[in-house]
């Protein structure tokens, strides 16, 4: 099978394993992954941290978020733009909406912008359906992390560290890759992480 057919049905039989995850389990791995993540020196040292919202049945990233504001670091939240991601401060949760892709919230369009060339020493939390031991990452098809973390790599100094989190449920043996495909620096799951 090609790549992208492969995609679609690994798509599919990962959103099916998660939504026969029960909402108290998936909020208890949450947590765990919560307490992984933060437990990292990575996170510890990072000024800056990139985080995406989640939504429906992902890893629920509001503790991480609000763990990262306690700590006073630099939170930012992506708003969708065109075919780009735009990432905006934000000091708390309250001024976030609804999206117009996938119904993921977002922050208000009228928040401080963070541009990638003020990006230094920055944890990026980055979502995906499943992730691979290689650190291959299948995200909902859009392209925006793969076209952000490429943009980001190829800038002078790059001082950040992609982080994808998953339940380990979404751990598969082989992600189908193009080349326009990136990978993450290291997955954070409920059971441990991946370096």
């Amino acid at each position: 099978m090609e790549p992208q057919g492969a995609k679609k049905a690994l798509r599919k039989e990962i959103i099916a394993l998660l939504n026969n995850i029960p909402p108290g389990v998936r909020k208890e791995k949450s947590e765990k992954i919560t307490s992984n993540l933060i437990s990292t020196s990575q996170w510890n040292t990072a000024d800056i941290i990139l985080i995406f919202l989640s939504f429906g049945t992902e890893v629920n990233t509001d503790d991480m978020v609000l763990k990262a504001l306690k700590e006073e670091k630099i939170v930012a939240i992506p708003r969708v733009d065109g075919k780009t991601m735009i990432f905006h401060r934000i000091s708390n949760l309250d001024s976030v909406m609804p999206g117009k892709v996938f119904g993921i919230r977002e922050p208000d369009p009228r928040l401080p912008v963070i541009y990638p060339g003020e990006l230094h020493n920055t944890l990026i939390i980055t979502p995906g359906l499943a992730f691979d031991k290689e650190k291959n990452r299948l995200g909902r098809g859009g392209g925006y992390y793969d076209a952000f973390i490429r943009d980001l790599r190829r800038m002078k100094e790059n001082h950040n560290l992609f982080v994808g989190i998953c339940f380990f449920e979404q751990l598969v043996a082989t992600i189908p890759v193009c080349s326009y495909d990136m990978k993450v620096d290291m997955i954070v799951n409920d059971r441990g992480i991946l370096r």
